[in-house]
């Protein structure tokens, strides 16, 4: 049985990351990109262990975003054209908060906000069609 409470949670935490990014690249002196990529990431990665947890599947004790995404597109083709970009989100999971960080550019964190927007907007979609169908 899909416990329904559990992927609104997922997906609810998701959003918080989503909204918490797009706040950050919205102050006006020093924004904290790396903290901006790296929110997006944890909403990517959210997402689809959402939609994983939706449809009963073991969900896994990953960071690794775009092989989550090809988890998902087992599942639902629809997020086979969001591989690539999971794959681009991943590397923001850790390289960003330890030493030898990569560099961010804030074309780079409205990219990812983009990114994550898609990604969350896909799952949160389809796991509330797959709610519905389960009534």
């Amino acid at each position: 049985m899909i416990d329904r409470d559990l992927v609104r949670e997922w997906l609810s935490i998701s959003l918080e990351d989503l909204e918490t990014a797009e706040f950050l690249l919205t102050k006006p002196h020093k924004k904290p990109l790396e903290f901006i990529c790296y929110h997006c990431q944890q909403c990517a990665e959210k997402s689809v262990k959402g939609f994983l947890e939706m449809c009963g599947e073991d969900v896994p004790f990953s960071h690794d975003v775009g092989m989550l995404c090809e988890r998902c597109a087992e599942i639902e083709p629809a997020f086979k054209a969001l591989i690539d970009v999971c794959a681009n989100l991943t590397h923001y999971a850790s390289r960003l908060r330890y030493p030898n960080r990569v560099e961010v550019e804030e074309q780079d964190a409205v990219r990812a906000i983009a990114w994550a927007k898609e990604i969350y907007a896909l799952a949160a979609r389809l796991c509330e069609e797959k709610m519905c169908e389960s009534e």
